[in-house]
């Protein structure tokens, strides 16, 4: 039956609301599953089809992801992963184009096996690209009308009009869901790091710590961490949780048999999740009696780019369901087991053929491998740090990263205290200052908290003195606090700006409030920032290098890059102190210029 134009018409304008009734509900929620789920729903409700799906490419564009699925083998494809450059998907992923395809048995950009998995029929198919500031963001696409008609222009317009307001929509839930992500991350890798700086050498204590947190993360009761014996060429459990010890102890899976979960991990590099081991023919005849659970993930351990061992976890709690967020995140997990690893592998190799002084000398190498090297986070300032130890480990630190898409945050510290101990506190200091300030961006707030946390940790007398500013890049403004950190500055032209705040050194009081202050910024200011072991350098005659010095080689050189000035400022220390080789201190510095 033909439609009169003004029917047409009266249902085209239908639809058009409707899309503006759903975009409403939609962008009222800021849970990204809910956001996705409701997405695809209207969009099949909208155009009146049996199904579809939600594909989303990953973090290097390489896969599309099936996110929700409606539709026959819904729980087979959710969570599948295929090449952003196979099938229909992947042609308008790839080509930012919509594709109706009303006989897909004679389109060539078919992927079948997708049908094969599902055990669903697709016969008619209308995709759209997912667009969000001009990048592709993922597709859309619903299969088989209802009524068996095909895709048409009208329906075309329809789904591109709607997809449009609901890459905006996917685009804010993801944004909240990765700053979620996030904060959850930092709280248990904070753990993890925590663990690994209080536990070396001790590997069983460390893991053993790893495992319950690795349990708290996962919601699961069995978690073992196996580690590649390459005396044996096996995997033997090195720490785990719920399971028997007598057991433990005595299992060893042998690398070759792939066919096993563990082996093919730990050959191939990729995690296993398998969601009923009950239709698994790798667990054997007998797994109803080895495990309670059906659900199984398994995850390698990367140590400087090789597979050293990897994470089991099964018999998830009642009522947890593994999605495929929470295997990204485990893998993020299993990458900080990694640096866990490198951390306790390094330090008892190192210490089998060291003397104590040597011991020293690779603490002082594990302190300077965790200062960053590259600074090339900003196109608005161009950013230089160091870092010269004095013989062995102290207790200078520096870190500069990017907190938030218009944030830079840098600190640089020093430690009371010298050698191995100050080295220790130091790592613990730095890593309670830098995970406080992904969190709240406030330098009074990351020193409050900080201060707290080192206060109630250390029994030693340690403190710390630190300056710490983050750099607002959109509104070109330095947000700084001082912890007790002598005299820093900013060069603006040829006048000096001291950068001073009140506060005492961090981990001295637990009563202690810090200050917040902030500088706007103009193109060409030069922030300097460094210890007291260049200002309190001496010569043979005993006198101090002095802070006057360091302002007047920065502001004769402020034509120089960051990097050019620091180095002139460390030269003419060298010079100074040259004939007075018994004094020494750790000297760190910093630059930052402004373009």
């Amino acid at each position: 039956m033909n439609l009169s134009k003004e029917t047409k018409e009266k249902n085209h304008s239908n639809k058009l609301k409707r899309i503006l009734e759903i975009n409403k509900k939609i962008n009222s929620s800021t849970d990204f599953r809910e956001v996705v789920s409701s997405i695809l729903f209207s969009a099949i409700e909208l155009i009146n089809t049996e199904g579809g799906s939600l594909l989303l490419a990953d973090d290097t564009g390489q896969f599309l992801t099936f996110e929700v699925v409606v539709g026959e083998g819904r729980e087979k494809l959710e969570g599948l992963k295929i090449p952003a450059n196979k099938g229909i998907a992947g042609y308008i992923f790839t080509n930012n184009t919509p594709v109706i395809s009303n006989d897909t048995g004679n389109d060539p950009r078919f992927f079948g096996d997708v049908d094969k998995v599902s055990g669903m029929k697709t016969r008619k198919l209308l995709g759209v690209p997912l667009v969000k500031g001009g990048i592709v963001i993922g597709v859309i696409e619903v299969v088989n009308k209802i009524d068996g008609r095909d895709f048409n222009e009208e329906d075309l317009e329809m789904l591109s009009i709607f997809a449009e307001q609901a890459a905006i929509a996917i685009n804010n839930a993801t944004l909240i869901k990765d700053l979620n992500q996030k904060a959850r991350e930092l709280a248990y890798l904070y753990d993890i790091s925590n663990y690994t700086i209080s536990s070396i050498p001790d590997r069983k204590s460390l893991f053993k710590k790893i495992v319950s947190v690795i349990s708290e993360i996962a919601g699961a009761d069995r978690v073992s961490i196996m580690l590649f014996d390459e005396a044996t060429r096996t995997l033997r459990i090195e720490a785990c949780m719920g399971i028997d010890e007598e057991i433990a102890n005595n299992v060893r899976v042998d690398i070759r048999d792939t066919f096993r979960p563990s082996a093919f991990v730990f050959n191939s590099g990729y995690y296993v999740f398998v969601s009923d081991m009950d239709k698994d023919t790798r667990f054997g005849r007998n797994k109803r009696l080895r495990y309670r659970g059906k659900s199984f993930v398994s995850l390698p351990i990367k140590s400087q780019g090789k597979i050293v061992g990897i994470i089991n976890i099964t018999e998830f709690r009642e009522g947890v369901k593994i999605t495929q967020d929470d295997i990204g995140f485990l893998e993020v997990v299993a990458n900080q087991v990694g640096l866990a690893y490198d951390s306790v592998r390094m330090y008892e190799d190192r210490i089998k053929i060291e003397t104590l002084n040597k011991e020293l000398e690779i603490s002082r190498q594990i302190q300077m491998d965790l200062l960053p090297r590259f600074f090339d986070v900003s196109n608005l300032l161009d950013i230089y740090f160091t870092l010269t130890p004095h013989h062995v480990v102290g207790g200078d630190f520096y870190d500069v990263y990017r907190i938030s898409e218009r944030e830079i945050c840098f600190f640089l510290g020093d430690v009371s205290g010298k050698g191995l101990p100050a080295s220790i506190f130091m790592a613990a200091s730095k890593s309670i200052i830098k995970a406080f300030s992904y969190e709240f961006k406030e330098p009074k707030k990351i020193f409050d908290l900080s201060n707290a946390v080192l206060c109630e940790s250390s029994e030693s007398s340690m403190f710390a003195t630190v300056f710490l500013g983050i750099v607002d890049e959109s509104k070109r403004v330095l947000n700084f606090s001082n912890a007790g950190h002598g005299q820093q500055f900013l060069i603006r032209g040829s006048n000096i700006i001291n950068l001073h705040t009140k506060g005492v050194p961090l981990g001295i009081f637990s009563t202690s409030v810090y200050e917040s202050a902030r500088v706007e910024l103009q193109s060409g200011d030069i922030i300097v920032v460094y210890s007291d072991g260049i200002s309190e350098s001496v010569n043979d005659r005993g006198e101090f290098f002095g802070e006057k010095r360091i302002f007047e080689i920065a502001l004769k050189n402020k034509h120089l890059s960051s990097k050019e000035i620091a180095e002139r400022i460390l030269e003419e220390v060298k010079n100074f102190s040259s004939n007075h080789p018994d004094y020494g201190d750790d000297i760190s510095l910093g630059v930052i210029k402004v373009l």
